[in-house]
Parts: C-alpha cells; sequence; structure tokens
C-alpha cells in the first residue's frame, strides 16, 4: 500500500480532525504534499504539549519529532558570515512618528526664542492622529511653517542626512521582555528578535492595512551567525526507495502555516525551537524559515537579540496589496 493509498483508507480530514475544524484545514492541505504518517506523528505531538504534558513529552514522540532534526543538523546549518554582503535583514514595525520629538529637531534651526519653542514643542507633544499618510503630510507642514524658507531647506537637508528616517536604533531591535507576546517561536516575555531576508517580506509580516506607514529597519548581524535551516527540503526514502516527504520537511512546513489567533498552536514550533536552541555542537543562534504572508519570503528568528543591530530605518507608505488567487 502505497502513501496516497493509507490517506483515502483513514477518513477525511475533517472527520480526523472534527473538534478543530481550523486545524482540520491545515491538516487537509498538508495532506497533498506529506506523508501522512508523519502529519499524523505532528498532531500528536501537539496534542501532547497542548493536553498532556507542556514541558517533557512522551519520549516515543520526542523520538520522532527531535531525533530528526538532530540527526540532520549538519545539513540543516546556515552560516551568515558577518562580512558578506548578505549580511543584510530587515525589521519592520507599524510607524507611529513622534510629533513632538520632529517639532524639537526643526526648532533647532529657527531663531525662534526658548518661551515659545517650549509653548511650541508642548502642543505637538500632545498630538494623536491615525497613522495616514495625508494626516502625517499635514502634521509635517504646519512643523516646516514655522520655519524661514532657508530654515526649511536645511531642516530638510538635515532629514535627508537621518540614518533613521523611521524609528530610532533603539525602537527598530526587539521590544521589552515585559511587552513580548507569544510568537510563533518564542513563549510570552522570552524576547528573540525576528528579521527577514528581504524589504518586502518584513513589511508583509507586520500586516498594514493601505496608506499605514510602516518603519523598516535595516539590520546588520554583528558576529557570524549559525542558523538551523528550515527553508531547505530533505528528502527520505519510502520502502519503495521512492524520495517523499521527510518528518524533517514536515516540521519545517508547520514552522510557516499561517496562524490566525490560536495561540496553542504555537506550541509545537515554541518546543523545537528551544530544542534548537539547546544543542550544543553546533550551537546555533537562531532558525531560518520560510514566511507564511509573503511568498517566497524567508524569515529569520534569533535567540539573542544583541547579536544584531539596525543601522538605519526608513518608513513606507502602504500604496497597495496584492493578493493573487483561484478556486480551488
Amino acid at each position: 500500500m502505497d502513501e496516497y493509498e493509507k490517506i483515502e483508507t483513514v477518513g477525511s480530514p475533517k472527520e480526523l480532525f472534527k473538534d478543530e475544524l481550523n486545524y482540520g484545514a491545515i491538516m487537509k492541505y498538508l495532506l497533498d504534499f506529506y506523508y501522512f504518517e508523519h502529519i499524523l506523528a505532528f498532531n500528536d505531538f501537539r496534542n501532547e504539549l497542548i493536553y498532556k504534558n507542556r514541558f517533557l513529552p512522551s519520549l516515543e514522540l520526542y523520538e520522532k519529532i527531535i531525533d530528526p532534526l538532530i540527526k540532520n543538523k549538519d545539513r540543516a546549518t546556515y552560516i551568515v558570515n558577518k562580512n558578506d554582503k548578505k549580511n543584510k535583514f530587515f525589521r519592520a514595525r507599524i510607524y507611529e512618528p513622534n510629533f513632538a520629538k520632529l517639532m524639537r529637531e526643526a526648532l533647532n534651526f529657527s531663531d525662534i526664542d526658548k518661551k515659545t519653542k517650549a509653548d511650541l514643542y508642548n502642543l505637538f507633544k500632545n498630538i494623536n492622529i491615525n497613522n495616514e499618510q495625508n494626516e502625517i503630510f499635514i502634521i509635517s507642514s504646519q512643523i516646516e511653517s514655522l520655519l524661514t524658507p532657508e530654515q526649511a531647506s536645511a531642516y530638510k537637508q538635515f532629514l535627508k542626512r537621518k540614518k533613521f528616517q523611521g524609528y530610532d536604533k533603539a525602537n527598530s531591535g526587539a521590544p521589552p521582555a515585559d511587552s513580548v507576546a507569544e510568537g510563533r517561536v518564542n513563549p510570552a516575555k522570552i524576547k528573540y528578535l525576528y528579521i527577514a531576508e528581504h524589504v518586502d517580506t518584513a513589511i508583509y509580516e507586520v500586516k498594514p492595512i493601505l496608506n499605514q506607514n510602516v518603519s523598516v529597519a535595516t539590520m546588520k548581524a554583528k558576529e557570524d551567525l549559525q542558523l538551523f535551516d528550515f527553508s531547505i527540503s530533505i528528502e527520505e526514502k519510502s520502502n519503495s526507495d521512492t524520495p517523499r516527504a521527510s518528518m524533517f520537511d514536515t516540521i519545517g512546513n508547520f514552522f510557516s502555516i499561517p496562524n490566525h489567533g490560536n495561540k496553542e498552536d504555537y506550541l509545537p514550533t515554541q518546543y523545537i525551537a528551544e530544542c534548537i536552541k539547546n544543542i550544543e555542537q553546533p550551537k546555533f543562534d537562531g532558525i531560518r524559515f520560510r514566511s507564511s504572508l509573503h511568498k517566497d519570503g524567508i524569515n529569520i528568528l534569533l535567540f539573542n537579540p544583541d547579536k544584531c543591530e539596525a543601522i538605519s530605518s526608513n518608513v513606507y507608505n502602504i500604496r497597495d496589496i496584492n493578493i493573487s488567487s483561484e478556486i480551488m
């Protein structure tokens, strides 16, 4: 009996996962591409972590899920050389301008007296607007209107020379630990750094809406990095010697499945990430995996945010969001 015959004998994914329809839809998608036994094993692993043993799953499941990763750790190693041209990554955040800071910078170019400067600063400090291009443009124009043409020109030149047009260096990295929510790889309060290999991927990951502004920081690794790469494929042989997707591939795909708000579905990938983090030889600095939101996009998760730094930032206005679809 080949793998496809096995799939047909066990019933539909809806029957298998009737208590979790959203998860069942995900499984149905995967069944078309991945070996069924691996899918069932991963589902057992997920249920074990959610309903039975949060931190110490059964030895049988540990061996099924974690052992294939350790076995292939050398093949899955991806190196980032700090001196390589490829040492360039991106991190995006929805941009909410600090108009008081902009006002203070602009007034440094004016000859307005100190009291007026202080009054204007306090006025702009309390401005609260929607994060839309037209409103930001209006406020920025009001700031520039306080300057003479010569002062405004000098101020614009100053802005062009700024390395950080969006969020500054401190606010372009990982948030404080107390602000860290559950993520695909990190539990709450555990601070990791999520970055992308392309600007567009970084922007897609923050799910902006039309006319929003997004600050995208350019990041560089401060040292060589060793990543566990889930974006590659490692096939295995079936009984008929036909290549098939491995448990490694199955897990890699689960790192890239969209999550629609169910934090429990992050438990398996969080657990796997912790296991990779604690491998001693080689010592991994993070994980590389496919984006669930941007086709062909690659994301990177660093266990230690301090190993990467922001070197500049730019503000992007969202003009369009492209979606391509077809009837299934």
